[in-house]
């Protein structure tokens, strides 16, 4: 029978409305895509046939066209070209204009002619409008305005929608305002919307970035209560809120609800994305021996590890001071088909050896890390000059100084002040005094540190600097560097105790206390 109707139809139609018809269409398909330009030459050959009732239509959807490319400064130009030709203007007008320079990232520019087509009273406003503005807002992450325009559109007696609520909710939860958007769930409830996945998992994503455990599963409770079944991203916010929140065995309840529910609804399980929040929470909590039976549950579930599920591990035996550890897991990523430690990593193994005074372990970690090809950063560097000072090796620590240096890496202050500490305490003047030339070839100055480990190294030196130190003591305040009582103790060592009672009184200096307590 439709066909029937259909043939009737068409053979009331003249042979030239029927060709009319078919390039209004082929206007339609091309702005359907976008197609800016084939809809113009289909355009132009049927506009001087259609009726004049069918005019704004026809316009519209070349405006439709830009609109689906984008290209809000070509619509403006059409719709002023429509203006011209007086071409009546309707809503849909308005709402190509709006939807172009949303489409295009211009949101002002949608707000503009929104506010255009409110200040036509002989035109009707729409729910969709509204929500293309809404949509744009957030996009460009002002939830302000996004929550402001769905306001202003209940203002105007119209009814937002799941999508309205949805823009404005997720929008407040990527620019981190978690109360506002559990603000905007409470007032889709009472709108008598029904919030879906996409409404809970927004709130719940935002809680979950403040490591709000509590507030994550009141809501996760109520996607229950509320027939709308948790997804895989419901259950990793929530392990990932017990991560941020250093909550390592609520993270693990988390995984095994996460796995029941799997078993009971023939739901997916937990992918790796699960797991490795959950190590991440062991990690944060500094418990190595937790993160590596969860890395075993990685395995045993048939997941395949990846380079955070390693670097989690890592992560957890450095935070628990487990150097073996540390360097162990980053020995089997190296050896990894597919798995390859990043530049944290290394640095850990790094810190790791030096945390056990292993200067010589330090150094083959950063070695083995430029031959993987990564960029050692400053961390990298002076955590092995310090892992050599702290063995008194300044040789060692001033060739990893100058490695940086050559790497393009600027060495600081506290960089060469370590390197001096190394040669201080071994009593080499000579070696911290060519270390301020150094320091000021490279417009780095020296500070009370610095001094301190001069003085200290004059005052060890065999036989002792006397003269250098005494030189030295006038350098320093002609730099306007403020002496403490670390470095006046220091210096007092090294002049000894009467030349310095009397060098420090005709500098003004303060008296420190002496081996037995009284005041020099």
């Amino acid at each position: 029978m439709q066909r029937i109707a259909r043939a009737s139809r068409v053979k009331s139609l003249s042979a030239q409305q029927w060709r009319s018809c078919s390039r209004a269409a082929l206007v339609n398909s091309r702005a359907e895509v976008g197609d800016v330009e084939g809809a113009l030459v289909a355009f132009h050959e049927v506009v001087g046939k259609m009726p004049e009732g069918k005019q704004t239509m026809l316009f519209n959807t070349v405006l439709k066209a830009y609109a689906n490319a984008g290209d809000f400064v070509g619509a403006e130009a059409w719709y002023e070209s429509m203006l011209a030709k007086c071409i009546r203007l309707n809503s849909k007008t308005f709402g190509k204009l709006i939807e172009s320079a949303a489409k295009a990232g211009h949101v002002a520019k949608a707000e503009f002619w929104l506010c255009a087509l409110q200040d036509r009273p002989d035109l009707s406003l729409t729910t969709v409008t509204y929500n293309i503005v809404i949509d744009a807002c957030a996009k460009a992450g002002d939830a302000p305005s996004a929550g402001a325009w769905l306001t202003r559109m209940q203002a105007a007696r119209l009814s937002p929608n799941e999508i309205s609520f949805n823009s404005v909710i997720n929008s407040c939860a990527l620019s981190g305002r978690s109360d506002e958007a559990e603000s905007w769930l409470h007032r889709m409830l009472e709108a008598q919307l029904r919030p879906d996945r996409t409404s809970y998992n927004s709130v719940l994503s935002s809680f979950s970035r403040r490591g709000h455990v509590d507030r994550g599963a009141a809501w996760l409770q109520e996607m229950w209560r509320s027939s709308v079944p948790p997804d895989h991203i419901s259950f990793t916010c929530m392990i990932d809120a017990c991560a941020k929140s250093g909550h390592w065995m609520l993270a693990l309840g988390w995984l095994e609800q996460f796995r029941m529910h799997q078993r009971e609804q023939q739901a997916p399980a937990p992918d790796i994305v699960a797991y490795n929040a959950v190590l991440n929470a062991c990690a944060k909590a500094s418990d190595v021996a937790a993160a590596l039976r969860v890395f075993e549950g990685v395995e045993v579930a048939g997941l395949r590890p990846d380079r955070l599920s390693y670097s989690a591990v890592v992560e957890a035996a450095a935070r628990s001071s487990a150097s073996d550890v540390v360097c162990e897991w980053v020995d089997r990523m190296e050896a990894s088909p597919t798995i390859t430690p990043d530049e944290a990593c290394f640095n850990m193994a790094i810190n790791g050896c030096a945390g056990q005074g292993d200067a010589h372990g330090a150094a083959r970690w950063l070695l083995r890390m430029v031959r993987a090809r990564l960029a050692p950063n400053s961390i990298s560097f002076n955590t092995v000059i310090k892992a050599c000072a702290s063995k008194h090796d300044g040789p060692g620590a001033l060739h990893w100084l100058r490695q940086m240096a050559s790497s393009g890496l600027a060495p600081n202050i506290i960089t060469y002040n370590t390197v001096a500490r190394a040669f201080a305490s071994a009593g080499n003047a000579g070696r911290v005094e060519d270390l301020f030339a150094e320091m000021a070839a490279a417009s780095v100055h020296p500070d009370v540190v610095t001094w301190t480990m001069f003085f200290t190294a004059c005052s060890k030196a065999q036989p002792s600097q006397r003269a250098k130190a005494e030189q030295a003591l006038g350098t320093m305040l002609q730099s306007n560097v403020v002496p403490d009582k670390v470095m006046l103790s220091s210096a007092r060592q090294a002049l000894g105790a009467k030349r310095s009672v009397r060098l420090f009184e005709q500098h003004g200096l303060a008296a420190t206390d002496g081996p037995d307590g009284s005041k020099i």
